[in-house]
């Protein structure tokens, strides 16, 4: 499984990298909710699973989730 993590916290996201690939899985990481979306966008086809920080600098795990939603579902915005 290829997992995308969104986190602004180095120390976190060391510890979910570490425990998800101890599963077996691959992980990608952002460091915020703009390189998330940066990021769902070139890996799209590959990605199984998003995990977000709800509270990020620049963009938050709301605001980046909804940016993914619209891409899924081909619109401009989503509420």
């Amino acid at each position: 499984m290829k997992i995308l993590v969104a986190e602004d916290m180095l120390s976190d996201r060391i510890v979910l990298r570490s425990y998800l690939e101890q599963m077996g899985h691959q992980v990608i990481e952002a460091a915020d909710g703009v390189a998330a979306v940066d990021t769902y966008r070139k890996y799209k086809d590959d990605l199984d699973l998003i995990i977000l920080d709800s509270l990020m600098p620049g963009k938050d795990g709301r605001q980046a989730a909804r940016e993914i939603r619209a891409t899924e579902r081909g619109k401009s915005s989503w509420v």
